[in-house]
């Protein structure tokens, strides 16, 4: 279930890293057209990585990569599967966010993916860009009766790092 709405400071310390590391992602964001800027970063609680990403735009629009999956798959080019949590934190250019953006539909299909990899309900944390309103879901909430590669019978264990 989503947590109410709380201030950064609320954030264990893990959380505050990875959403720092997004904000900081997001500066780095290629936003031509929409001129809104993603970041998010990927965590593990147990060893402390943090592997962030930010959204890159496309004329062709299509093409346009989200910032949740492109610090997945730069976290996948590194060789690590197994994940905790992401955060993810936006502005567009001209205004700060007034409601916490969430990851699109695509994106949350891929998490659930690293979450059954990871064999962790992935915490997707959530920021408006002053980070005044923070909110937390599982993954498993925000895509409900998800389908993912446990839903075949892949053996997920070769996979995880």
């Amino acid at each position: 279930m989503y947590s109410a709405p709380f201030p950064f400071e609320n954030l264990d310390d893990m959380a505050k890293r990875a959403l720092l590391e997004a904000e900081s992602a997001m500066e780095n964001a290629y936003s031509p057209y929409s001129h809104f800027k993603v970041g998010a970063a990927l965590f593990n609680n147990n060893s402390g990585v943090i592997v962030s990403g930010a959204n890159f735009e496309s004329a062709s629009y299509g093409l346009t990569i989200c910032a949740e999956r492109s610090a997945i798959v730069r976290a996948n080019a590194c060789g690590m599967r197994n994940f905790h949590g992401i955060a993810v934190i936006a502005r567009h250019e001209d205004f700060d966010t007034q409601e916490p953006t969430f990851p699109c539909g695509a994106c949350r299909q891929i998490l659930i993916e690293i979450a059954q990899i990871s064999e962790f309900n992935i915490r997707v944390i959530v920021s408006t860009t002053k980070k005044d309103k923070i909110l937390i879901a599982g993954i498993n909430e925000l895509l409900l009766s998800p389908f993912g590669p446990a839903d075949i019978g892949l053996d997920l264990s070769k996979y995880r790092k």
